[in-house]
Protein backbone atom coordinates (compact mmCIF):
# COMPACT_ATOMS: atom_id res chain seq x y z
CA UNK A 1 0.00 0.00 0.00
CA UNK A 2 1.55 3.30 -0.94
CA UNK A 3 0.42 6.47 0.90
CA UNK A 4 0.93 10.38 -0.22
CA UNK A 5 1.58 12.51 2.46
CA UNK A 6 1.73 15.94 2.26
CA UNK A 7 1.26 19.05 4.73
CA UNK A 8 1.00 23.30 4.84
CA UNK A 9 -0.06 23.49 1.07
CA UNK A 10 -1.40 26.66 1.85
CA UNK A 11 -3.68 26.61 -1.10
CA UNK A 12 -7.34 29.58 -1.54
CA UNK A 13 -9.72 28.18 -3.34
CA UNK A 14 -8.86 30.79 -6.32
CA UNK A 15 -5.16 29.05 -6.56
CA UNK A 16 -5.31 25.37 -6.50
CA UNK A 17 -2.32 24.35 -8.49
CA UNK A 18 -0.21 21.71 -6.97
CA UNK A 19 2.87 21.23 -8.47
CA UNK A 20 2.85 19.18 -11.26
CA UNK A 21 4.94 16.38 -9.63
CA UNK A 22 2.84 15.83 -6.88
CA UNK A 23 -0.38 15.36 -9.05
CA UNK A 24 1.31 12.93 -11.04
CA UNK A 25 2.72 10.90 -7.55
CA UNK A 26 -0.95 11.32 -6.38
CA UNK A 27 -2.70 9.64 -9.35
CA UNK A 28 -0.65 6.41 -8.41
CA UNK A 29 -1.30 6.56 -4.74
CA UNK A 30 -3.92 3.90 -2.32
CA UNK A 31 -4.59 6.93 -0.15
CA UNK A 32 -3.35 10.65 0.64
CA UNK A 33 -2.72 11.73 4.29
CA UNK A 34 -3.04 15.28 5.00
CA UNK A 35 -1.74 16.57 8.33
CA UNK A 36 -2.96 20.39 8.06
CA UNK A 37 -2.68 23.50 6.67
CA UNK A 38 -4.88 23.27 3.28
CA UNK A 39 -5.93 26.18 4.19
CA UNK A 40 -9.42 26.02 2.43
CA UNK A 41 -12.05 23.07 1.42
CA UNK A 42 -11.39 22.94 -1.89
CA UNK A 43 -7.97 21.49 -1.42
CA UNK A 44 -9.50 18.88 0.47
CA UNK A 45 -12.19 18.16 -2.57
CA UNK A 46 -9.31 18.35 -4.87
CA UNK A 47 -7.49 15.96 -3.58
CA UNK A 48 -10.41 13.31 -2.57
CA UNK A 49 -10.69 13.50 -6.43
CA UNK A 50 -7.63 10.66 -6.52
CA UNK A 51 -8.27 8.59 -3.88
CA UNK A 52 -9.27 8.23 -0.13
CA UNK A 53 -8.40 11.27 2.21
CA UNK A 54 -7.36 10.87 5.66
CA UNK A 55 -6.80 14.76 7.42
CA UNK A 56 -6.62 16.84 10.07
CA UNK A 57 -6.80 20.77 10.36
CA UNK A 58 -3.96 23.02 11.09
CA UNK A 59 -3.80 26.38 12.76
CA UNK A 60 -4.38 28.17 9.29
CA UNK A 61 -7.29 26.38 8.29
CA UNK A 62 -10.69 28.10 7.33
CA UNK A 63 -13.41 27.44 9.78
CA UNK A 64 -15.31 24.84 7.37
CA UNK A 65 -12.25 22.86 7.40
CA UNK A 66 -11.90 22.96 11.24
CA UNK A 67 -15.96 21.98 11.50
CA UNK A 68 -14.98 19.24 9.29
CA UNK A 69 -11.93 18.13 10.57
CA UNK A 70 -10.14 16.48 13.62
CA UNK A 71 -7.52 18.08 15.32
CA UNK A 72 -5.65 14.39 15.77
CA UNK A 73 -6.74 11.31 14.15
CA UNK A 74 -5.74 7.56 14.42
CA UNK A 75 -6.11 5.66 11.31
CA UNK A 76 -5.05 1.67 10.80
CA UNK A 77 -3.81 1.49 7.24
CA UNK A 78 -2.51 -2.40 6.70
CA UNK A 79 -0.66 -3.21 9.35
CA UNK A 80 0.00 0.08 10.77
CA UNK A 81 -1.50 2.38 13.71
CA UNK A 82 -0.88 6.19 12.48
CA UNK A 83 -1.38 9.22 14.38
CA UNK A 84 -2.08 12.25 12.32
CA UNK A 85 -1.64 15.69 13.88
CA UNK A 86 -0.25 19.09 12.70
CA UNK A 87 1.89 19.97 15.70
CA UNK A 88 1.13 23.75 15.98
CA UNK A 89 0.94 24.61 19.61
CA UNK A 90 2.50 27.56 22.29
CA UNK A 91 5.73 25.77 23.43
CA UNK A 92 8.59 23.51 22.64
CA UNK A 93 9.46 21.89 19.41
CA UNK A 94 7.11 20.67 16.72
CA UNK A 95 8.32 17.68 16.94
CA UNK A 96 8.07 17.06 20.82
CA UNK A 97 4.57 18.48 20.62
CA UNK A 98 3.27 15.95 17.64
CA UNK A 99 4.92 12.95 19.75
CA UNK A 100 2.89 14.58 23.04
CA UNK A 101 -0.26 14.30 20.80
CA UNK A 102 -0.47 10.39 20.90
CA UNK A 103 1.55 9.58 23.95
CA UNK A 104 -1.66 8.53 25.44
CA UNK A 105 -2.08 5.81 23.20
CA UNK A 106 -0.57 2.85 20.70
CA UNK A 107 1.21 3.95 17.51
CA UNK A 108 3.46 3.11 14.70
CA UNK A 109 4.01 6.02 13.24
CA UNK A 110 3.39 9.93 13.82
CA UNK A 111 2.82 12.15 10.74
CA UNK A 112 2.90 15.96 11.38
CA UNK A 113 3.41 18.90 9.59
CA UNK A 114 3.96 22.58 10.76
CA UNK A 115 7.11 23.51 10.59
CA UNK A 116 7.74 23.02 6.74
CA UNK A 117 10.55 21.02 7.42
CA UNK A 118 10.80 17.65 6.18
CA UNK A 119 12.23 15.39 9.20
CA UNK A 120 12.54 11.73 9.64
CA UNK A 121 13.08 10.16 13.22
CA UNK A 122 12.44 7.94 15.59
CA UNK A 123 11.75 8.27 18.90
CA UNK A 124 11.14 6.21 21.51
CA UNK A 125 10.19 3.02 19.13
CA UNK A 126 7.45 5.40 17.14
CA UNK A 127 8.49 6.39 13.46
CA UNK A 128 7.62 10.30 13.06
CA UNK A 129 7.58 11.90 10.30
CA UNK A 130 6.98 15.22 8.71
CA UNK A 131 6.98 15.89 4.80
CA UNK A 132 7.65 19.52 4.43
CA UNK A 133 5.74 21.57 2.14
CA UNK A 134 4.71 21.16 -1.75
CA UNK A 135 4.06 24.24 -2.22
CA UNK A 136 5.39 26.62 0.73
CA UNK A 137 9.07 25.55 1.19
CA UNK A 138 9.91 28.76 3.94
CA UNK A 139 13.67 28.47 4.19
CA UNK A 140 14.09 25.18 3.11
CA UNK A 141 15.88 24.75 -0.44
CA UNK A 142 13.57 22.36 -2.23
CA UNK A 143 9.80 21.81 -1.74
CA UNK A 144 9.03 18.19 -0.03
CA UNK A 145 6.45 15.53 0.33
CA UNK A 146 6.06 11.81 1.30
CA UNK A 147 5.29 8.59 -0.16
CA UNK A 148 4.98 5.85 2.85
CA UNK A 149 5.13 1.93 1.92
CA UNK A 150 3.46 0.14 4.08
CA UNK A 151 4.05 -3.24 3.31
CA UNK A 152 5.72 -6.18 5.09
CA UNK A 153 8.93 -3.76 5.26
CA UNK A 154 7.72 -0.30 6.36
CA UNK A 155 9.89 2.44 3.79
CA UNK A 156 9.37 6.02 3.65
CA UNK A 157 10.79 7.63 0.37
CA UNK A 158 10.76 11.79 0.89
CA UNK A 159 10.34 13.77 -2.94
CA UNK A 160 12.11 17.20 -2.82
CA UNK A 161 11.38 19.17 -6.02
Amino acid sequence: MRIAVLSDTHLKNHKLDLPQIVVEILKNMDGIIHCGDMKEEGLLDLLEAYGPVYAVHGNGDNEALRAKLKERLVIHLGDYKIGIVHGHGEKGKTSDRAFEAFEDMEVDIILYGHSHQPLLQTKKGILMVNPGSQTAKRREKKHSMVILNLGQNLHCEFIFF
